[in-house]
């Protein structure tokens, strides 16, 4: 039987690694969600716990994505890092 707290966590890894994936897609509108999603983590499973599992995955996609060639996916470094500062700025008061 496996342990509901790992289940959770589990869940939520997949959950961070599609989000990944979203902010790397053609559609633009499914990157503009995608963005949207670390706040909504955060909000739902609070700011410490956003720190510790969303926010350095997604540095890592910041940084990926800056490097891409596609403008358009470029662009969506600044809408990422938008999300993520409210997290950081709630971790560290």
């Amino acid at each position: 039987m496996v342990n509901p707290i790992l289940r959770i966590s589990l869940t939520v890894y997949k959950l961070g690694a599609l989000c990944m994936q979203w902010m790397q897609d053609k559609v633009y509108s499914i990157r503009e969600a995608a963005a949207n999603n670390p706040k909504r983590f955060a909000e739902e499973f609070g700011p410490e716990w956003a720190m510790q599992h969303l926010v350095p995955q997604f540095l890592h996609v910041v940084v990926e994505a800056s490097k891409e060639r596609v403008p358009n996916i470029k662009f969506n470094v600044p809408k990422l890092l938008q999300s993520i500062i409210p997290i950081v700025d709630q971790s560290v008061r």
